[in-house]
């Protein structure tokens, strides 16, 4: 059908009436075996072709390099940065630039200048300048121009608009004192670039050392100054530390490429603009009061994206790429103290763009006759993302090559650091992860083509099509204390945050039909190595902190310690409301184990754990002591997901699945531990003694809600490999998270006979409730066709799971007495934690009015089920007790009335007469003694109450 030019890196195809958008019911295996043969052709032959393609230009002018830079006060004036000013270069036609040293071909940059540090010795020292603006930077290659590089920089193209770094506060010439305030960072004014003839980079891969990437966008915001190590505020009385600063704004990155190529033995376009990181707060420390952290400076923001390829008047340029020869090539990386390292490959697109929230900066340490830490900064958001391509081809080999990548990441939270203190000690609560931005993805061939003719294609393990990732930053982690004392001690740990939240990420290939106007065609997309999956669509919130642990020790009558919560997970969308999408109208081709075709995907983050919580007390008379474990954060919510196949997609290998659509809601975290050890010696029989010793486990969270699923063929699926399903439509919610376990000791002695009263109670922590799971619906409609080859493949898998609740924690209680047997006695509880409810799942419904062929064992032809959430085990607790005038023990295992659990949703599947004459007179054709042509079960996940 193709015919491969090996003088140019274009297909061209030859006049077809049929259409493969539309099959035509007198032949409806003909556009299969179109679909075959075009798909292998496109895997094995597009990138040679492209490859074989390459022209190295001559160059005939030096390399090209402006750039500039904002003043930098001097140290001491506390000044700010000043501005960049803006660059902009147009390459006329003619110009063919070389270059074959350690600088880039072409060098564009604009760099804010650094603010000035601020004045030593005061109190408080001077602030420092905030960081310059840098300017915007702008290059245009002009048609008829060239750039051909051996240059051994990190780019053979280098744009750079960077906001200048923030100035430090002056340094402290005292012990005590107060700093001043660090500068913040300076903003991005962004990059834009227009290319219309070729870029070539032609260095590659040197051992672990990767190729020239041709060109490179960036637009950063400036960091923001961090404390210096030794300053901190210091003194009598109450002390406060300075908040740290805020990082810059990243800025806008703009491409177009209307036609030529890019050709790299490195990576081809990355585009990045991230935000500054956030400043960490400082330290306090008072001499006989309290010390209070500064808080952490908010991460600066990533900039929006936005890439444009190819355009409306038939120009097909080309990117070509090249990836990691092996999975153990790339950069090495240090993994521990000791000196031990890893090998991470780096990632070479052919296309790349990232928005990249920064992180928050870590709160400031409090200490003091009583300490509280200071909170993690905020993250920064990442920007929205925006790629759209016509008629272009892309070309990647080796290992880790995504042909088009484009992701929005919100930076992490800051965490809470831990504090001091005599008596009292607070750690610092987590900063939020920062959200991902939306991100939108569209290719379609010209106006008017109904056959795909451009070609995105990758050969290597782990190099993905087409992806497209939304993903919330985690929440920072709180701060743990220790704290001990003589008199008593009170310890609370730090909450973790919430996970950043994450954005909507649509990715189209091709244009479906609306009305009037009819489908246009969209690209072929072929993959060729493991995991490689062809088109990717996915929203993933962040996970949210976990819960800092306390411990207090008190040589004294009393102790309480609180471990810290848990933060909760981020949404990825809520249910009802649309979060991702996603549309084939073009064909799809993938060959290698767990290689799918098409994926959608809503993941809400999963819920922090609890901080555990640890107290011993030793005392007298008198003995109050109370550890409670930190509850764990709720998982996020996950928002409605749609997966449409207008077009063909074909998968060879081991679970390489056609089209997989999901809304997944996060897991609830768990429950922090607690354990409480008291011990009381009776100094005097005149005064009654008491001890009330109490251990609380921590409860866990609540699971998230999933969304409701759709998913449709209105083309053609073929997958050949064992557990390679045609459709896999899934709506799960999160489970809830088990509860703490909880332990508590008491011992007690004493010589005489007098009044004792020993109270010891143990207390497990509640599972979380499972979160309600959404609706699955799945459409093989009229003229469609599913067709299977591998064993235990079904054609259709729709399946709708509410969460289970999360077990109890266990209790244990146990309490010690020695003395006279009239001196007094002890009372020992002990309370295994509840179970939580499961869930209920969702409808589930699955309309077939097409073709449907399985030929493995184990093949279903349809598979639907719903499923409740099963209730969460109550956990028992055990009490032991001895001595003294009276001994009572008593023992409660945790109910099981609140861990029901949930039931299945209705389940429904409606077959009608095939509309397309198929080889047997079956529409679902099985070839398989173990495969039903459609299974239905409807479950409610039940577990036996414990004796």
């Amino acid at each position: 059908m193709y015919r491969i030019n090996s003088q140019s890196t274009a297909m061209n195809t030859k006049s077809n009436s049929a259409s493969p958008l539309s099959l035509s019911p007198a032949s409806p295996l003909r556009p299969l075996c179109r679909l075959l043969a075009l798909s292998f052709a496109a895997a094995t032959c597009s990138a040679v072709a492209m490859f074989a393609g390459v022209v190295h230009a001559q160059s005939n002018t030096l390399p090209i390099s402006e750039s500039t830079t904002g003043t930098t006060p001097a140290d001491g004036s506390g000044l700010p940065g000043g501005p960049a000013t803006g660059l902009s270069l147009v390459l006329p036609a003619g110009s063919v630039v070389g270059g074959n040293g350690a600088n880039p071909s072409v060098s564009l940059s604009s760099i804010g200048g650094a603010g000035g540090s601020g004045a030593n010795g005061g109190d408080p020292t001077g602030d420092g300048g905030i960081g310059g603006t840098a300017g915007q930077v702008s290059f245009t290659e002009s048609a008829g121009s060239a750039i051909n590089s051996n240059s051994t920089a990190g780019a053979a193209v280098q744009l750079i608009s960077n906001g200048g770094v923030d100035g430090t506060a002056g340094k402290m010439s005292n012990e005590d004192g107060m700093p001043g305030h660090p500068g913040s960072g300076g903003n991005s004014a962004g990059v834009q670039m227009t290319q219309s003839a070729t870029i070539n980079s032609s260095i590659g891969w040197n051992g672990g050392t990767p190729g020239t990437t041709a060109i490179a966008l960036t637009a950063n915001g400036g960091a923001a100054a961090q404390p210096l190590g030794s300053d901190g505020a210091q003194g009598d009385g109450t002390q406060t530390g300075p908040s740290g600063a805020t990082g810059g704004a990243g800025g806008a990155v703009n491409y177009t490429l209307t036609q030529g190529s890019v050709i790299s033995a490195g990576a081809g376009v990355l585009a990045t603009s991230q935000g500054g990181a956030g400043g960490g707060g400082y330290g306090a420390y008072s001499n006989a009061g309290e010390g209070i952290g500064g808080k952490g400076g908010a991460g600066g923001s990533g900039g929006q994206i936005t890439i444009v390829t190819g355009s409306a008047s038939g120009s097909s340029p080309t990117i070509i790429a090249t990836g990691a020869p092996t999975a153990a090539t790339g950069a090495v990386i240090p993994i521990d103290a000791s000196g031990n390292t890893a090998t991470a490959a780096v990632l070479a697109a052919g296309i790349q763009a990232q928005s990249l929230g920064a992180a928050g900066g870590a709160g400031g340490s409090g200490d003091g006759g009583s300490g509280k830490a200071g909170a993690g900064g905020a993250a920064g958001s990442g920007g929205n993302v925006g790629i759209g391509m016509t008629e272009t081809n892309v070309s990647t080999i080796g290992y880790a090559a995504a042909g088009v990548l484009a992701q929005s990441i919100g930076g992490s939270g800051g965490n809470g650091p831990g504090a001091g203190g005599m008596f009292y000690a607070k750690a610092g609560n987590g900063g939020v992860g920062g959200n991902g931005g939306n991100i939108v993805i569209g290719m379609q061939e010209q106006q008017g083509v109904g056959w795909p003719t451009s070609v995105i294609s990758t050969a290597g393990d782990e190099s993905i099509g087409v992806a497209a990732q939304s993903v919330g930053g985690g929440g920072g982690a709180g701060g743990s204390v220790q704290v001990g004392a003589i008199l008593g001690t009170i310890g609370l740990g730090g909450k973790g945050e919430s996970g950043g939240d994450s954005g909507t990420v649509s990715v189209s290939n091709g244009v479906a039909a609306n009305g009037n106007s009819p489908a246009q065609a969209g690209f072929i997309i072929s993959t060729l190595g493991e995991l490689s999956s062809a088109l990717i669509a996915q929203s993933i919130g962040g996970g949210g902190g976990t819960g800092g642990s306390a411990s207090g020790t008190a040589v004294g009558p009393v102790a309480y310690v609180v471990g810290g919560s848990g933060g909760s997970g981020g949404d990825a969308g809520s249910p009802g409301t649309a979060q991702v999408s996603i549309l084939n109208e073009g064909i799809i081709s993938t060959s290698g184990a767990h290689a799918k075709g098409m994926v959608a995907q809503a993941v809400g983050g999963g819920g922090g754990d609890g901080g555990s919580a640890q107290a011993l007390t030793t005392s007298a008379q008198l003995n109050v002591n109370v550890a409670v474990g930190g509850s764990g954060g709720s998982g996020g919510n996950a928002g409605d997901v749609t997966g449409t196949n207008n077009g063909e997609v074909l998968t060879n290998g081991s679970d390489a699945w056609g089209l997989l659509s999901q809304s997944i809601a996060g897991g609830g975290g768990n429950g922090g531990v607690s354990k409480s050890d008291a011990f009381q010696f009776v100094a005097t029989n005149a005064i009654p003694s008491v001890s009330l010793n109490a251990s609380i486990g921590g409860s866990g969270g609540d699971g998230g809600s999933s969304g409701n699923v759709s998913a449709a063929n209105n083309g053609v699926i073929v997958t050949a490999g064992a557990g390679a399903h045609g459709i896999v439509a899934q709506s799960i919610a999160g489970g809830g998270g088990n509860g703490g376990d909880s332990s508590a000791l008491s011992a007690s002695a004493s010589a005489g006979k007098g009044s004792t009263l020993d109270i010891t109670v143990a207390l497990g922590g509640s599972g979380g409730e499972g979160g309600t799971a959404g609706s699955v619906t799945v459409d093989n409609s009229a003229s469609s066709f599913i067709w299977t080859l591998g064993d235990s493949a079904n054609a259709i898998f729709a399946q709708s799971v509410g969460g289970g609740g999360g077990s109890g924690g266990f209790g244990k209680g146990d309490t010690r007495f020695l003395g006279s047997s009239d001196a007094g006695g002890t009372s020992t509880v002990s309370l295994g934690g509840l179970g939580g409810k499961g869930s209920q799942g969702g409808t589930v419904t699955v309309t077939n009015e097409g073709n449907i062929m399985t030929m493995g064992d184990s093949a279903n032809g349809i598979f639907a089920q719903s499923v409740g959430g099963g209730g969460g085990l109550a956990t028992g607790g055990t009490a032991s007790g001895s001595g003294g005038k009276f001994s009572e023990k008593l023992t409660i295992g945790g109910s099981t009335e609140t861990g029901s659990s949930g039931v299945g949703g209705q389940v429904n599947a409606t077959t009608t007469p095939p509309s397309l004459p198929m080889a047997e007179p079956q529409r679902v054709s099985l070839h398989s003694r173990s495969a039903a042509a459609v299974v239905l079960r409807v479950r409610a996940r039940r577990r036996a109450n414990p004796p």
